[in-house]
């Protein structure tokens, strides 16, 4: 039973309920945590706060960029309402004062893309149900070039598409406000530029409200910006849906924003998200999408067939799972059902019943730990920083290899009188981020022919997996689904 349930429903614990609501009213005009680790109270006038209150409707698509002003640092702080137009280059970002309401009118005329340009779509200011048929008519859509940010209508951003240029959208996590989005859609944009090697990629930075304002109770607030994202997916799921069929597309989320991700992927799968918003019957889904999943704030088991998001593997051709077993938030993951404590997919992977369930489906996914390399850090920067995990997913985001996975495993060695299924074992990445070559053409079950690079592994043991062999190069190790041969 989730946390929240159990103070409503409990008639003894009616007290805590009132003291709950008691703190929540108290904090609601907290802002995210400073780089000092305590709690900083942010001005009901900030973009944080402003993003609550209903946006007047623009008539138009405005024919020049917004006002913009530099972004602090940190998003605390109250960020000055300068106007400026143009701007020489991307640096220091630019931000309008609030995120951009929908704009209902015929393509902007005139309109062109830039070469260094991409796009941020907003659901911060969607009011309607997500399940209405065209509910991403509800969304913002801003251009962002170096002469600002520009609001357009949803036509014109579906006029941009090509199916020879995949879209990859990139969807962060909680605790986001609108400044942050202006500052990490730039650094995921140039992320995702790096990890294209100079194919051409249309980037949608996907932005929803994430805001957090009562970290006392954070198990609470857990529940709660989960479930939050999961809804708020189906904007996403029905803008996808828009798409032409031959549209290539890559949802990448980070936390919670992957959530979003399997959401999007179980409603274009036919599934209903939490609240029970589905889309409607008979959408139409791109035949090629993807999904990379970093540090994701789910359960381990909600991909399972039959589970909460157990049709977000149909829609897939396939899905990369960046998972850290180190994780520092993640790690109080469970605290969101003190009943039943979950453990996160983005922290443990899959687990031996898990990828029994999964079957078939468990051939789609690609497995990257990447302890190795981010250690206890959970912040998306920890990994969009970094040339190895460009590399990792490159592949995913440029579709410029076949379908399915990339390549066989590693022979398994079977633990002594063992005949159960064995989960794969990891293999090394180079020190571009790509998986090494296997050892076995075949990648069938049986006795390794190294056992210091393919020691046995044993379901739920973390010693027993095998190690870089090259200590001065720490790279994230992948494993992928190897399927055992049957028995004749």
């Amino acid at each position: 039973m989730p946390i929240h349930d159990s103070l409503t429903r409990c008639p003894s614990h009616q007290c805590l309920a009132r003291l709950w609501l008691l703190a929540v009213g108290l904090l609601g005009g907290c802002a995210q945590f400073p780089a000092t680790g305590g709690l900083a109270r942010q001005p009901f006038t900030s973009p944080a706060v402003a993003n609550a209150q209903p946006a007047r409707p623009q008539a138009r698509a405005s024919a020049r960029p917004l006002p913009v002003a530099p972004a602090n640092s940190r998003s605390s702080r109250r960020v000055p309402v300068r106007a400026t137009s143009t701007a020489e280059s991307f640096s220091p970002p630019l931000t309008p004062a609030q995120p951009p309401a929908a704009v209902d009118s015929p393509p902007a005329t005139g309109f062109a893309e830039s070469p260094d340009g991409f796009w941020i779509v907003s659901s911060r200011q969607a009011r309607g149900a997500p399940s209405t048929p065209d509910s991403s008519r509800q969304l913002g859509y801003l251009y962002r070039s170096p002469r600002g940010l520009v609001p357009v209508p949803r036509e014109t951003f579906l006029s941009t598409l090509r199916p020879d240029r995949p879209v990859c959208v990139v969807i962060h996590g909680s605790y986001n406000y609108w400044p942050d989005v202006i500052s990490e859609s730039l650094r995921n944009y140039r992320w995702i530029t790096q990890a294209a090697e100079g194919h051409p990629v249309q980037f949608v930075y996907f932005t929803w409200p994430s805001d957090g304002y009562a970290h006392i109770v954070f198990p609470a607030e857990l529940y709660v910006m989960g479930r939050r994202s999961a809804i708020h997916s189906v904007y996403l799921a029905n803008l996808i849906s828009q798409f032409p069929p031959d549209q290539p597309v890559t949802l990448i989320g980070h936390s919670h924003g992957a959530r979003a991700a399997v959401g999007a992927l179980h409603a274009l799968g036919g599934g209903a998200v939490d609240d029970g918003s589905a889309l409607p019957a008979g959408s139409p889904v791109p035949r090629r999408v993807r999904s990379v999943l970093v540090a994701a704030a789910v359960d381990h088991d909600w991909l399972n067939p039959g589970h909460r998001y157990g049709k977000a593997l149909e829609p897939v051709e396939r899905m990369l799972v960046i998972h850290n077993h180190r994780d520092g938030w993640l790690s109080v993951y469970p605290l969101k059902n003190v009943f039943s404590p979950p453990q996160a997919l983005g922290r443990t992977a899959f687990n031996m019943n898990d990828r029994m369930q999964l079957d078939q489906l468990g051939r789609k996914i690609t497995l990257v730990d990447s302890s190795n390399i981010v250690g206890r850090s959970h912040d998306f920067s920890a990994f969009n920083s970094r040339p190895e995990f460009a590399a990792a997913i490159s592949p995913f985001v440029t579709f410029q290899d076949a379908a399915g996975p990339p390549l066989e495993g590693s022979p398994v060695q079977l633990p002594p009188g063992s005949d159960q299924f064995v989960p794969p074992l990891t293999s090394p990445v180079t020190s571009q981020g790509r998986p090494a070559a296997p050892r076995s053409p075949r990648g069938r079950m049986g006795t390794a022919a190294n056992s210091h690079d393919n020691a046995a592994v044993r379901p739920g043991s973390d010693e027993t997996r095998p190690r870089l062999s090259t200590p001065a190069m720490k790279s994230p190790r992948a494993e992928i689904w190897v399927e055992p041969e049957e028995s004749e």
